[in-house]
């Protein structure tokens, strides 16, 4: 199970320098001590039953570059490798959890003529909200989510299944949605990498949705990316040249 982004509170994405590290944290981590963020993703992957979280601002030591060197360069292999994905796609801070708010029972009201009752349900379900949400405006999302297996979106509404196959929403108004009706539905789907002009079409939505995505430290912009440069040249033995 894997947490996307850093959720620790401070607002920005160096996990190096936003989480102090203490050298007890080889033995334990108090409770009290992580965002709810990283509380609440715990609780979700215990009752899931599955045993194990990776938490990178937790893994990764602070100010050791060369452990910061040797973790970056693995997140094709974490978030392609993790049974799930939990994105508090509306968190901008790991103060404010996962579960910011609970989905509304619909309201059952008689529209047609015949007299059939009608449920309403706001606000209705939209895929496009993840795509516009706070999460997917930072520039090391782009990789967790393109990589990740499944992801589970917390939102500010309700909850959204997304994978390699399907989309669902947890009202039930999408359900296996499998990404066919727009460009912004290249981050999760099945790609045919057997034709290469096909797959550079989807490496260049890949590199566009990522420049416009934001990042706080400069230097991140290579790494940050790496893992889909990782994943796109295995796919297709193509030969990645930086700064080309």
């Amino acid at each position: 199970m894997t947490i996307p982004g850093c959720g620790c509170g401070c607002g920005i994405e160096d996990t190096s320098i936003c989480i102090p590290y203490e050298a007890n944290y080889r033995s334990k981590i108090l409770w009290d001590s992580l965002s709810n963020t990283y509380q609440e993703g715990i609780v979700v992957t215990r009752k899931l039953g599955i045993p194990y979280i990776r938490i990178d601002s937790l893994c990764i030591i602070r100010g050791d570059p060369d452990e910061w060197q040797r973790e970056s360069s693995r997140m094709a292999s974490v978030f392609s490798g993790a049974v799930l994905t939990l994105a508090a796609t509306d968190a901008e801070d790991g103060n404010a959890g996962l579960f910011l708010t609970s989905l509304e029972p619909p309201i059952e009201t008689t529209y047609d003529e015949d007299g059939a009752p009608t449920l309403l349900q706001s606000p209705a379900a939209d895929k496009l909200l993840i795509h516009v949400s706070f999460l997917n405006s930072r520039a090391w999302s782009l990789q967790e989510l393109v990589l990740s297996r499944r992801t589970v979106h917390f939102t500010t509404n309700q909850l959204y299944w997304q994978c390699k196959e399907l989309f669902l929403s947890e009202d039930g108004l999408i359900q296996n949605d499998t990404f066919a009706s727009s460009q912004q539905d290249f981050m999760h789907q099945p790609l045919d990498f057997s034709k290469t002009e096909v797959a550079l079409e989807y490496w260049w939505m890949w590199v566009k949705d990522y420049s416009t995505r934001k990042i706080s430290v400069g230097k991140d912009w290579v790494p940050a990316f790496a893992g889909v440069t990782e994943y796109f040249s295995r796919e297709t033995g193509l030969t990645s040249i930086y700064g080309m």
